[in-house]
């Protein structure tokens, strides 16, 4: 696609590949601007560089140009060149020329990645040296371009195994397992770590960025972005951070669409960036760019088998998002019965997935249709759980919750029982039975603690303290081998008891850095910021307090959510109350606007006690101006 310039200050290329220049005998009109097209739609795809055929009418970093011979008995010479670079040539018959072009693509190719005028940019340093493992390291950039991610993980993986001085072999290898929401392979880090300064300075920004708190990684990556415009992996992993974890400290998700929208603009065929914009516009609930998105992404090679999964979960999420539900269903069960391999692994993550993506109503119905067909039964009540919470139902999540105990026969289950029954007081008291007094709950905790596997018990002696922290008792005493998370925010809320809100917010603040597999409690970061909420709102910062009830937006993953519970699902749950809180704290008329309007549909099937709060929340949107198109 050819971008005028009225669009962008001035569109550019990484390589340029001008009109041939064509002599000799008689030949089909255009044979120059052809073979010009076919090598630059053949060396298209791959995320180090960007390539234009003869129309561009922009700047280009090179230039490859070029000539072709005919003869008077059809055979055809073709000759290219880069500058600095000696002339690639090859010859065929006329009829051939298809085929020419892209032999002469993989040649220029080899070069590019080899020893090119690009050479500032592109990672020669770190690159394959054994011509296997180049080859490999070349299919899977492809397969990386199109999202294809097993293919790119394993094409990595082969051209590390083939040639261990590959080091960019072994980050994409990495950045591949997060979108394939692998475990991370810390051999893999090592690896690429220990040869940073071989990679170029906008890469070596990247990997020094991994290694620092969140916070500090998203003001690196955003000064990256600022400060390399055209680096496709700059602009895209800033955007990924924003989107999965921005919100984690106050950063909205929102802002994540400036840098996925210049990724696309960079590589308008990089289906990464349309897949995240696709995700992230359904979860913000902006249904006009979700269909484009999903429109562009519909235009663009498909990926492998196991990942088309992928592709389903972002439909049902916009059909529930969306649609009408009796549409949303019809499409679902569509999506379900269809043969497409890894697709029922997406759908039932999915079915937890839909509670980020605001559609906690389809959480709940796919998790139903998913244990009916006995589909990771405990999975499917889960989503369930967190769907019920988010919409208002905290007895019926509960019953849900126990009919999960007692078909797994978990412990952690029934922790986690425990916990959400404790959390729902701490925060939300309204929403559960009058009777209920933390007393109540914090016996019911002690039951659960006798017999419980040393691993889980400091769980319960946290919950328990926090309890009694919050409503005026005495903590019971916490064993020694309490998880470090899990005794700070006890140590910042016996601050906070004493009314040094300060002292807390202070304390609590290193636990905003830790990564959601380090939290030693799945409830820990919802209790943590809400909390912290309440603390910045009793030190007068009203604006900070909002932006701690931001980080129900994050998509922080350990996986894909088809296992235990994760702290995102337990964020998602309680996000609803957020955003009540939100409205409550009287954020910008705009702002509260759409959080009304967001609370007064999530609660609308909520249990009687929710009824006055949903009443306020419709009270409130029905005083708005209408919200734009």
């Amino acid at each position: 696609v050819q971008r005028p310039c009225w669009l962008f200050t001035c569109p550019s290329a990484d390589v340029r590949i001008d009109r041939l220049k064509v002599a000799g005998g008689e030949v089909f009109a255009g044979l120059g601007d052809s073979l010009a097209a076919r090598v630059s739609e053949w060396l298209t795809g791959f995320p180090d560089f960007s390539v234009a055929g003869p129309a561009f009418q922009g700047r280009a970093t090179t230039t490859v140009s070029g000539s072709a011979t005919v003869d008077s008995g059809g055979g055809l010479r073709i000759q290219l060149r880069m500058p600095g670079q000696q002339i690639v040539a090859l010859s065929t018959r006329l009829e051939q020329w298809h085929a020419a072009a892209e032999m002469l693509a993989d040649t220029l190719l080899v070069r590019l990645f080899r020893s090119s005028p690009l050479d500032a940019e592109l990672p020669v340093r770190v690159l394959p040296r054994d011509p296997e493992g180049l080859r490999s390291f070349l299919v899977a950039e492809k397969a990386f371009a199109r999202a294809d991610w097993y293919s790119a993980w394993r094409g990595y993986g082969e051209a590390a195994t083939v040639d261990r001085t590959c080091a960019l072999c072994f980050w994409r290898h990495a950045e591949v397992a997060r979108f394939f929401v692998l475990p991370p392979d810390t051999a893999d880090a090592a690896e690429y770590r220990a040869r940073v300064n071989e990679f170029p300075t906008n890469y070596q920004t990247l990997i020094r960025a991994e290694l620092v708190p969140l916070h500090s990684r998203l003001d690196s990556l955003y000064a990256l972005a600022q400060r390399a415009p055209t680096f496709l992996f700059g602009r895209f992993r800033w955007a990924d951070e924003l989107l999965h974890r921005g919100p984690l400290v106050g950063q909205p998700r929102l802002r994540a669409s400036t840098g996925f929208t210049r990724a696309t603009e960079i590589r308008r065929d990089f289906v990464p960036a349309w897949e995240h914009l696709a995700w992230l516009w359904i979860a913000e609930g902006n249904e006009r760019d979700a269909t484009a998105a999903l429109r562009t992404l519909d235009g663009l090679p498909l990926p492998g088998a196991e990942e088309i999964g992928m592709r389903d979960l972002l439909r049902v999420a916009y059909a529930w998002r969306f649609l009408p539900a009796p549409l949303a269903e019809s499409q679902t069960r569509a999506a379900l019965d269809a043969p497409t391999g890894h697709a029922n692994e997406h759908l039932d993550a999915g079915a937890r997935y839909l509670n980020h993506f605001g559609a906690p109503v389809g959480a709940v119905w796919l998790g139903e249709q998913l244990e009916a067909r006995g589909y990771r039964r405990i999975s499917a009540m889960l989503a369930q759980v967190f769907g019920d919470l988010s919409v208002g139902r905290p007895e019926q999540a509960l019953r849900v919750l126990t009919r999960a105990v007692t078909a797994s026969g978990d412990p952690g289950l029934e922790v986690l029982d425990g916990e959400i029954a404790a959390m729902l007081l701490m925060f939300d008291r309204d929403s559960i039975a009058a009777a209920a007094t933390w007393r109540q709950v914090d016996s019911r905790l002690g039951e659960i603690s006798q017999g419980l596997p040393a691993n889980l018990r400091p769980r319960v002696a946290w919950m328990r303290a926090m309890l009694a922290w919050r409503f005026g008792g005495t903590p019971p005493t916490v064993p020694a081998d309490i998880p470090a998370p899990l005794a700070g925010l006890l140590e910042a809320s016996d601050a906070a008891a004493r009314s040094r809100f300060t002292e807390a917010l202070a304390k609590s603040q290193s636990l905003l850095r830790l990564p959601a597999n380090s939290l030693g409690d799945p409830c820990l970061r919802t209790v943590l910021h809400l909390l912290r909420a309440e603390w910045q709102m009793r030190v007068g910062q009203r604006q900070l307090a909002d932006q701690e009830l931001l980080w129900y937006e994050n998509s922080d993953a350990v996986g894909f959510p088809d296992g235990d519970p994760q702290p995102m699902e337990l964020d998602w749950a309680f996000g609803t109350l957020a955003r009540w809180w939100r409205v409550r704290l009287g954020t910008s008329e705009e702002t509260r606007c759409t959080l009304a309007r967001e609370v007064a549909t999530l609660w609308a099937g909520a249990e009687p006690s929710y009824a006055a709060r949903v009443d306020n929340a419709r009270a409130i949107a029905r005083s708005c101006p209408e919200p734009a198109s």
